[in-house]
């Protein structure tokens, strides 16, 4: 997916790296380490697969309540979570996911940088509610999801969709006033006819 990570020493092993869902490792030493496959060298590059990761996207079921720090949960996702396939990729701004139908509430972990510009919806029973979308370990998103639903709606709305409203105020304005120097005009033409 592009990321890169130019930390000296990651901990292969962790819990971010985990959630960070890297794939592939490239190194110009070689690297001994459980959570690593050795599959190739390419001049100096050491190329390797990585073994255990979350994958983009997950469902963990919430068995006891979250710690909740501002919008920010604490949660270790690695036992008890089910893969999940997004059902449109590359739709950029939009994101759909197929559930499993949790009975109980649940927590959708998503593979990417928390931005609270992503807003969610949840399709349950009683049809599509809004849910909140968290910080997962102060880094990764996170959208709280109700008993039993079946299907979620990720869509980021930017600042920066709503441009078009500026443009609209001064269209109007300088409607307005291109209509006042019209009517100005036509006011003093009129009396001179007279």
């Amino acid at each position: 997916f592009g990321r890169r990570n130019d930390h000296v020493s990651p901990d292969y092993s962790g819990l971010a790296f985990w959630m960070a869902d890297i794939s592939v490792v490239l190194s110009k030493n070689p690297i001994d380490h459980s959570n690593l496959v050795f599959v190739d060298r390419v001049g100096d590059i050491y190329i390797y697969r990585v073994a255990e990761r979350m994958g983009g996207a997950i469902q963990v079921p919430l068995r006891s309540p979250v710690e909740f720090d501002s919008r920010d949960v604490v949660l270790d996702p690695r036992e008890g979570s089910v893969a999940v396939n997004e059902g449109r990729a590359g739709q950029g701004s939009l994101m759909e996911f197929e559930l499993a139908g949790m009975k109980q509430r649940s927590m959708l972990v998503l593979s990417q940088k928390f931005y609270s510009n992503w807003e969610a919806q949840a399709l349950t029973a009683e049809g599509w509610v809004n849910t909140p979308t968290v910080s997962i370990n102060g880094i990764f998103q996170g959208i709280l999801l109700p008993n039993d639903t079946r299907r979620v709606r990720l869509e980021f709305v930017s600042w920066a969709t709503l441009a078009w409203i500026g443009q609209v105020i001064w269209l109007g304005m300088f409607a307005t006033l291109l209509a006042r120097i019209s009517y100005a005009r036509m006011k003093r033409f009129a009396r001179q006819l007279r």
